[in-house]
Parts: C-alpha cells; sequence; structure tokens
C-alpha cells in the first residue's frame, strides 16, 4: 500500500469521507458493490437543482433518457456534467480520458524553455560567479557523475546560495519566492503528494484571491503549474526557491494533513476509464475532474458542496474530498 493510502485510515466515522476511504482502504478490487452502494445512498442523499428541475444528461449519444435507477438523483457529477446511466456517464469519462491523453499537458510551455542557456553561463555573464568557480564546480560534478551545477557551485565553488536562485530565476524568466504568506496546512491540501514530490513542486501560497503561486527549487516544471490551473480553477505563478527555504516548506507541509489520496496501475486506457467511472458511481461526488501531469492521471473528487474553499476550488479541508492518482503501467 501506497504511503499516502495508508495515512488516512480511519474507523467508527459515519462522514462521507470517511465512507470513500473504507471502500479505497479496504477493498481488493474497484468492482461495484451493492452493499457500498446502500451505505453511500444513506451517506450521500440524492439532490436536485435549486429550481427542482431535473438535470439532463451531457452524454450527446443519449438514447435512453432517464433511467429508473437513477432518476432523481443529480450526482456524481463529472467536469460539470452529468450521464443518466453509467453507458452515458462511462462515455463521459472516456472523452475526458482521451482528452487528457492526446492533448497538451504543459509541454508546449516547456518547449520554451527547452534550449535555455545553462545556469552556469547565466550567472558568469551576470557576475554572479567567476570563471574559477564554474571551472571547480565543472570538475567536481564531473568526479561524482552526480547532482546539478548549482548544488557544485555552492558545496565546490563557494558561491552564495541567493546568487545561484538569482540565477535560476533569470535562467527561467520567472521571480525568486520567499516563505512569505506561506500556509502549510491550507496548501498542503492543493496537490496529492506524490505529484509535489514527482515535480519537485512547492504550493505557497493564494495572492488576491485568484492567484496561486507554484515553487520550484531548480527546474520549473510547466505540466505541474498547468495541471494545478486546471484542477483548481485559479492562475498559477510559478517560481523558484533558495534551496533552504524549499526543504522548510516541503517539511512543513509533510506535517500537515493532506486530502486522502489513492495510488492505482492500470494496463490501459480502458481500465483506467473502468476505475474513474467505478470511483464516480461509488463515491457519488457533487464535484470531479481529471487532468494528466506526465504520466499521471489526477483525479479529484469533491464530495459535499461544503468542501470548497474561498479560492477556486481548493478545498476548505481534508474531509469530503478524495485524490486518485492513476498511472498507465509501462508494457
Amino acid at each position: 500500500m501506497s504511503r499516502s493510502a495508508d495515512r488516512f485510515r480511519i474507523d467508527g466515522d459515519t462522514h462521507a469521507s470517511a465512507v470513500a476511504l473504507r471502500l479505497m482502504d479496504s477493498a481488493d478490487s474497484w468492482s461495484p458493490s451493492k452493499s457500498f452502494a446502500n451505505d453511500v445512498s444513506a451517506a450521500l442523499p440524492s439532490f436536485e437543482g435549486s429550481t427542482g428541475d431535473k438535470p439532463e444528461c451531457a452524454y450527446d449519444g443519449c438514447a435512453a433518457g432517464w433511467s429508473k435507477r437513477w432518476k432523481r438523483r443529480a450526482r456524481p457529477v463529472f467536469e460539470d456534467s452529468w450521464g443518466c446511466s453509467k453507458a452515458c456517464l462511462r462515455a463521459l469519462v472516456d472523452a475526458s480520458v482521451r482528452r487528457e491523453m492526446e492533448g497538451a499537458d504543459g509541454a508546449e510551455v516547456a518547449e520554451e524553455h527547452e534550449h535555455r542557456v545553462p545556469l552556469g553561463l547565466v550567472l558568469l555573464a551576470q557576475g554572479l560567479v567567476t570563471q574559477e568557480q564554474l571551472r571547480s564546480a565543472l570538475e567536481a560534478q564531473k568526479v561524482a557523475g552526480r547532482g546539478r551545477i548549482g548544488e557544485w557551485l555552492v558545496e565546490a565553488g563557494g558561491v552564495a546560495e541567493t546568487k545561484i536562485t538569482r540565477g535560476l530565476g533569470m535562467q527561467w524568466q520567472c521571480p525568486v519566492l520567499s516563505l512569505s504568506g506561506f500556509d502549510g496546512i491550507r496548501m498542503a491540501l492543493a496537490m496529492p503528494v506524490v505529484l509535489r514530490e514527482l515535480c519537485r513542486a512547492v504550493p505557497l501560497r493564494v495572492a488576491g484571491g485568484r492567484i496561486l503561486y507554484l515553487a520550484f527549487d531548480e527546474n520549473v516544471d510547466a505540466a505541474a503549474a498547468f495541471a494545478l490551473e486546471r484542477m483548481s480553477g485559479m492562475r498559477v505563478e510559478s517560481g523558484v526557491m533558495p534551496r533552504a527555504d524549499f526543504v522548510r516548506a516541503v517539511q512543513m507541509l509533510d506535517g500537515s494533513a493532506t486530502v486522502k489520496c489513492r495510488e492505482v496501475d492500470v494496463a490501459d486506457r480502458n481500465e483506467m476509464v473502468e476505475r474513474v467511472v467505478d470511483a464516480l458511481q461509488k463515491l457519488q461526488p457533487v464535484a470531479s475532474r481529471v487532468v494528466r501531469l506526465r504520466d499521471r492521471y489526477w483525479m479529484r473528487l469533491w464530495l459535499e458542496r461544503g468542501a470548497f474553499g474561498k479560492n477556486g476550488t481548493l478545498p476548505a479541508t481534508g474531509d469530503d474530498v478524495v485524490d486518485l492518482v492513476i498511472r498507465i503501467r509501462r508494457k
């Protein structure tokens, strides 16, 4: 079991997120369970829109209209849409998964930095390091066969870390961020730990109620910013952060409660679609979305209306929100 999943066992709690957690932690298979469906029905009551009108199926190919089974249920909601049957819901999910697999994930933004000037040359051109310091760092890096040039400039060249960070900001054409305004408890809910660690990213703070700052310690990952922007509904601004501050921020995030997360490996796209549909049917979210980040597909499910915070779709707390991170196994 993954560290993320193992962290969230709760017994004797009738809260909706606890019902979801018991399913995610204890089920060996994700096949639908009648007993769990009854449990979910009790914990997550059906509802209709504020006008009393029945929701319309969002699948263009729907021919069945309302099904008796889902007649008075406005859940699950997937990417602002609702399907009147499992077949219609599956069609909606399949279209979204295809979109993520075939579409851009921020890689086109990353291409702008593909041929960026090496950090050492940026620092040298700006007078932040000397030729001798750069030469010593490159030689130490070559002998060790590991590490990044910024680390070796500090260790072997005696360059101040603040200079390295300034150079990174110039190299990536982004701001240098600080820990000022950082709220670890709140930002720990922004994205799953596994994705934070994958991209070496730290959600830092919200500014003006609509801008979310995302910090990196060296390499700015445009795909991470793009995925978080789509999931949060906020504008994401990326920047670099001094290594010491970055490490401290990670420690604070690791010490805070996060959204419950389950990591799943699947064989192919069809199995991914089935997993998503199964989660939607079992957990009956009021909102859900899937976005791609590199080779991972991040699904977030908001189980209750009160799960939304004041900024975008960032969770107010770790309750009533569940993350599912899916990866297709390499053949």
